[in-house]
């Protein structure tokens, strides 16, 4: 696994002039938990990846832009695997730029509100490059297959193989780098 996410990170290092620019519509201005700026340009989406066995499949992604050079800097593309692990898990306890604790839920934030409160991570990614969260392949996370749609189970999707997986992916790098305003 650690080769895969090793070369996931090398053969995409090409192309961070391309994200610069995704749409406005699933940009994120702020993170419920999390009352400060946020540290970079954020977004949110789903990406249409096309349909597969009869399931129309909506893959999830949570985009985070590097804090450093965004038009240098390497994109690194991270999923949690499994499946049935959403990648959220590890944006939100490892390597993202905001991270959730038990102490989330003793703040006096959490008990005015209800809300967790995020805490930022000083070993963050996106010090690095950009971070791109995948949630796969659906129905993981948010990500989704019609005719189901978001309700779905895990079954909602069909069954899932590394082969099956394989594609998924590139065609979900492919329509999200189709999907970036040129």
């Amino acid at each position: 696994p650690r080769v895969c996410r090793a070369l996931s990170v090398l053969s995409l290092a090409w192309i961070p002039h391309l994200v610069l620019a995704l749409p406005e519509k699933d940009r994120v201005e702020e993170l419920p938990g999390w009352d400060e700026p946020l540290f970079s340009k954020t977004y949110a989406g789903y990406i249409p990846v096309g349909t597969e066995e009869g399931y129309t499949m909506h893959e999830h992604y949570l985009f985070f832009e590097s804090e450093g050079d965004p038009k240098k800097d390497p994109l690194i593309m991270w999923t949690n695997g499994g499946p049935g692990a959403s990648s959220f898990l590890g944006s939100f306890n490892e390597l993202g730029p905001y991270y959730l604790s038990d102490a989330s839920v003793q703040t006096r934030r959490f008990r005015a509100t209800g809300v967790p409160t995020l805490f930022e991570n000083p070993y963050r990614w996106t010090k690095l490059g950009s971070l791109l969260i995948r949630n796969l392949p659906p129905p993981v996370g948010f990500s989704y297959c019609d005719p189901a749609g978001p309700s779905g189970d895990s079954k909602s999707c069909g069954s899932w193989n590394d082969t099956r997986t394989a594609k998924h992916s590139f065609n979900f790098m492919k329509e999200w780098l189709l999907a970036l305003p040129h």
